[in-house]
């Protein structure tokens, strides 16, 4: 994903190195310490007595980790691209340094915040179409689906670890990722059909707030894939064949991550937008720290 970004930096000429990295620093570095505090702050929220008790929230927690942990990836990558920039590190060290974060760190962050997505998707299937059965999930049953969410998302980061299994590494990806978008895909498509035309007791308040909060969490789903799939769009067809390097491909380079970042930030604001709960226990949250 965000690796081409910094190989095109390492690979700039030393003349034209510093202003890319500044560039790039002004860029990248205010929008995660954005996402570091907004997200610190969704999480003292989702922490709160309010949230805990219901278990779906269990989720929301473990999507909001992931955009936390994106943050600080970017906000160190940032920094160190800038340290760099000053030979203060080693060849070597820049190289690997910039590496293991990238591939273990960010890589997975991101991962993982899509993963979650679809767990969130089969989670309001489950909600929607049995809720008698939702509300008897016990907490094991959603620490083992984020247990889950993580164990897949290391897995793509294989590659970097075992170079030698390259062409399985694509092929298991893309499976995954095609298999995690469709199940949002039918997922919200089979909620849609369901709360349109086979909805009974429109009025009663549990289906108007179960109804709600399923609109929200598809909300942070297309905000998350309409930041995500361009950038993965472009990794594919990089993969397939040679993009020539020119000057609106290198800009793709720098925009299309910054693209993905954004959605980490993005997701606070539509949970403040969208739960009135959130911005209560928001305000409690600024009111005790400020």
């Amino acid at each position: 994903m965000a690796i081409n970004t910094f190989s095109l930096l390492r690979n700039t000429s030393d003349e034209n190195r510093k202003i890319h990295t500044y560039a790039w620093f002004g860029a990248f570095f205010p929008l995660s310490l954005a996402i570091i505090v907004g997200n610190s702050i969704a999480l003292a929220v989702f922490l709160r007595k309010t949230f805990r008790v219901k278990k779906s929230n269990y989720l929301l927690v473990n999507l909001t980790l992931a955009d936390l942990l994106v943050g600080v990836s970017y906000a160190i990558l940032s920094l160190m691209s800038v340290l760099a920039s000053y030979d203060i590190f080693s060849t070597d060290i820049n190289r690997h340094g910039n590496l293991a974060i990238e591939t273990t760190f960010l890589l997975l962050s991101v991962n993982a915040s899509i993963y979650t997505l679809a767990v969130i998707s089969v989670e309001r299937v489950l909600a929607v179409f049995w809720p008698f059965h939702h509300r008897l999930a016990k907490r094991w049953h959603y620490l083992t689906a984020i247990g889950l969410v993580w164990i897949l998302s290391l897995l793509p980061i294989l590659k970097y670890t075992f170079p030698h299994i390259n062409w399985w590494h694509y092929f298991f990806y893309y499976c995954l990722l095609m298999t995690v978008l469709i199940i949002i895909f039918i997922s919200y498509l089979s909620i849609w059909i369901k709360m349109k035309f086979f909805t009974k007791f429109r009025h009663c308040r549990t289906i108007q707030e179960n109804s709600k909060l399923t609109k929200t969490l598809f909300i942070v789903t297309v905000v998350s894939l309409g930041t995500w799939l361009p950038e993965t769009i472009w990794e594919s067809v990089a993969t397939l064949q040679e993009i020539p390097e020119t000057k609106v491909n290198g800009m793709l380079h720098s925009i299309l991550p910054l693209l993905v970042i954004s959605n980490s930030f993005w997701n606070v604001i539509v949970y403040s937008v969208r739960m009135p709960e959130f911005r209560r226990e928001l305000r409690l949250v600024l009111c005790k720290y400020l």
